[in-house]
């Protein structure tokens, strides 16, 4: 008796190929590394004609979804008859036209979708607060290394940009009137998950439970010019700032548990150079209470007056439990 999957062959002749999507494409790309050995790279053609969910493709992964996620394995097919869902895969309909650059490739048999087309497909599975933080993560300079749990540098995947041209030129997709929405406050340069989630509770509005601050500079370059007398170290990177006003916030992890003194300088430096900074931990950040005052301290230093309209408590909790805090 042979398998669904078996029987779904191209039949223009032309050898049928895997294409990775939505979830799986998710993870690929928020654990990518160019050091990866043969990574996707961009693709001119598009190979969605010749797309099918094959056995060959699901035994490929049978052994290991590091860098996946993992399984159900997602796919993605161009007729609605060879879409299917089981425990081991699930073969995503994706019919009509695409944008170019809608897919990224391995090999001759094996492609995922691009950074940017994931994003509109992801849409459809998230809500909004947590589609501005994946796409943020695309944006970010930082991997999730599957093998240790560190956060390695890398360059970005993609960018607010390239986001928005796909976007604009993939209106009948499903998923992009919301993946439009959510890249209002799509931001580069995060440099961990948890600066993204911080990013996030001030700048989303105060009506959907944000604290509705001007966008702040991500990782902004201070140079102590001809001040450089008051500092130990030739520049600073701030987390986060308001650059015209001299205003920043520092994100400590737990790693900063055992750099308390070269901390306490490296702030008292920023001080001398006009710097109003606030310092936010991981505990300040999980506390809403905690949380608020250190957003009332940077208001304060922005000469700005927080007001919350009725009800923003509830949808403020809404927001953490969206984001994970």
């Amino acid at each position: 008796m042979t398998t669904q999957a078996e029987t779904l062959k191209d039949t223009s002749g032309r050898k049928p190929v895997a294409i990775l999507s939505h979830a799986t494409a998710q993870a690929y790309y928020l654990t990518w590394d160019l050091e990866r050995a043969k990574p996707a790279r961009p693709s001119k053609a598009s190979p969605l004609p010749r797309a099918r969910a094959s056995v060959d493709v699901l035994n490929m992964f049978s052994n290991s979804f590091i860098g996946f996620g993992g399984p159900p394995l997602n796919l993605v097919v161009p007729r609605k008859e060879l879409a299917y869902a089981n425990d081991r895969v699930v073969a995503h309909l994706c019919g009509g036209e695409l944008p170019a650059g809608s897919f990224w490739r391995f090999n001759d048999s094996l492609y995922i979708s691009s950074p940017e087309l994931c994003f509109v497909q992801m849409a459809r599975f998230m809500s909004e607060p947590q589609l501005i933080e994946f796409g943020a993560n695309l944006c970010a300079g930082y991997f999730k290394d599957v093998t240790t749990d560190g956060l390695p540098e890398r360059v970005p995947v993609t960018t607010p940009e390239k986001l928005a041209r796909f976007v604009d030129r993939a209106k009948g997709l499903r998923g992009a009137v919301k993946a439009s929405r959510a890249l209002r406050w799509v931001i580069a340069n995060s440099r961990s998950p948890m600066e993204t989630k911080l990013y996030i509770l001030l700048v989303y509005p105060k009506s959907r439970g944000g604290y509705g601050l001007s966008f702040p500079e991500l990782n902004y370059d201070v140079q102590p010019g001809r001040h450089e007398s008051m500092v130990e170290q030739g520049w600073f990177m701030l987390d986060g700032c308001w650059s015209d006003d001299h205003v920043g916030y520092e994100y400590y992890g737990g790693d900063h548990d055992a750099a308390i003194v070269s901390d306490r300088r490296r702030l008292d430096a920023l001080e001398a150079l006009g710097w109003n900074m606030v310092v936010i931990d991981k505990q300040r950040l999980y506390d809403p209470e905690a949380f608020e005052i250190a957003v009332r301290q940077i208001t304060a230093h922005l000469g700005i007056r927080l007001r919350k309209p009725a009800n923003w408590e509830q949808k403020n909790l809404a927001l953490r439990h969206e984001l994970g805090l």
